[in-house]
């Protein structure tokens, strides 16, 4: 129990350090919404961000290449999250190298639904970028 709690907070402390869930300007969030100009609720992933971290953590596979060769850094990640949570328009924003992209895009395709923004009480479209993280 105390090994599974100094885990949770150990996930908790280092998730602003390690996976950064950043969004863009306000102006840009909401897309094809035409009396609402930002997203007063982001979108999240299901049970939250320590959900995603335990997610990431538990589905990254660092490519071999990189390891080897003690590559790290950061992947950025856009997507639009849809009005209904689906994960679309997944591009690479930021690249590291062609594998450590190819597994940011791969971990991002098998997420789950989000929950989706929300602008005026009603669920909107969501430009959004992800940091995803590689540390040895």
């Amino acid at each position: 129990m105390k090994t599974t709690l100094h885990f949770l907070i150990t996930l908790i402390l280092i998730s602003s350090i390690f996976i950064s869930c950043q969004h863009e300007p306000f102006e840009n969030n909401v897309v094809n919404q035409d009396d609402c100009k930002f997203v007063e609720i982001l979108p999240t992933f299901p049970n939250g961000e320590i959900a995603l971290l335990m997610y990431l953590d538990s589905t990254l596979v660092y490519p071999e290449y990189e390891k080897i060769n003690r590559i790290e850094g950061r992947v950025i990640v856009s997507l639009l999250i849809t009005k209904l949570g689906k994960l679309e328009n997944i591009n690479i924003a930021r690249s590291l190298t062609k594998n450590c992209d190819a597994e940011a895009i791969r971990i991002v395709k098998n997420m789950p639904d989000w929950i989706p923004g929300r602008c005026k009480n009603n669920p909107a479209d969501v430009n959004y970028t992800l940091a995803i993280i590689f540390k040895l």
